[in-house]
């Protein structure tokens, strides 16, 4: 899977390495799917978070676990093959048994290509 992400880099894509907990490559902008990410997913729990302006679909490719969507907190099982869609300002997060990932597309990129202001909140911010 490293080698995946490395010859991602060598093309230029954004990665973004989370502490070891999940790493994201932005594949960018494309016509009717909006902008594309891999997730790669590791075991553990990751926090919810939201996005003001982002409707996600998240179409997973290996993996099992939970995706843990809105304040209720409920738990939507996925393994390899399942989709999940998360409309804009709802919160989620994923409770991860065996490590994976998943490609997102999202209506509207987290990061502004213009501005560099990221489009994502944690429930206990203000």
């Amino acid at each position: 899977m490293e080698e995946m992400w490395a010859v991602l880099a060598q093309f230029g894509f954004i990665a973004e390495d989370h502490n070891d907990r999940f790493l994201v490559v932005e594949l960018g902008e494309f016509p009717g799917c909006g902008t594309l990410s891999l997730v790669h997913l590791s075991v553990g729990e990751h926090p919810q978070h939201g996005h003001t302006k982002a409707t996600n679909t998240f179409n997973f490719y290996a993996g099992e676990g939970e995706v843990i969507l809105g304040a209720e907190q409920k738990r939507v099982p996925f393994s390899r093959g399942t989709q999940v869609s998360v409309p804009a300002g709802e919160l989620h997060g994923f409770s991860v048994r065996e490590k994976g990932g998943f490609l997102v597309s999202q209506t509207s990129p987290v990061t502004n290509p213009v501005t560099g202001e990221r489009d994502v909140f944690y429930p206990d911010e203000p």
